[in-house]
């Protein structure tokens, strides 16, 4: 809007404070804006920051859970070894001196003498679950 000011001592007054408040005024805008874009800016770097400590932070959980995963199979590889060894040195000893004895065969292999005992089980690869599926 157009003001008529009929004194001209006072336009000049007006003239001169709008030429003293414009430069402050565009540099409080300007910082404004630039306070805004950098805390979008802060915050997207955030999230992105974020995302990344996530990923990373994911990659080294599963890194570990492979490495205990490993240990607790050779653990129970360890203990499955354990349990067959002894059940062998039970049931399955019992069961080779006896066809030694009646002179028969043990899974598919004549057994006559101890060496040939072992050899045997060894060459047919005699395991736990054959066993149990008898």
């Amino acid at each position: 809007t157009k003001m008529f000011i009929r004194i001209p001592k006072l336009w000049f007054a007006l003239e001169a404070l709008r030429d003293e408040t414009t430069p402050v005024a565009a540099t409080v805008i300007s910082a404004s804006w630039r306070m805004y874009s950098c805390r979008l800016r802060f915050k997207k770097a955030i999230k992105q920051i974020v995302i990344v400590q996530a990923l990373v932070r994911r990659f080294l959980a599963m890194r570990l859970r492979r490495k205990r995963l490993a240990a607790v199979k050779k653990i129970q590889a360890y203990y499955l070894g354990h349990l067959t060894r002894r059940q062998l040195n039970a049931e399955v000893l019992q069961r080779l001196q006896r066809a030694v004895r009646m002179s028969i065969r043990f899974d598919g292999v004549k057994l006559r003498r101890r060496n040939s005992i072992l050899e045997g089980v060894a060459r047919k690869g005699y395991d736990l679950a054959r066993r149990e599926n008898d």
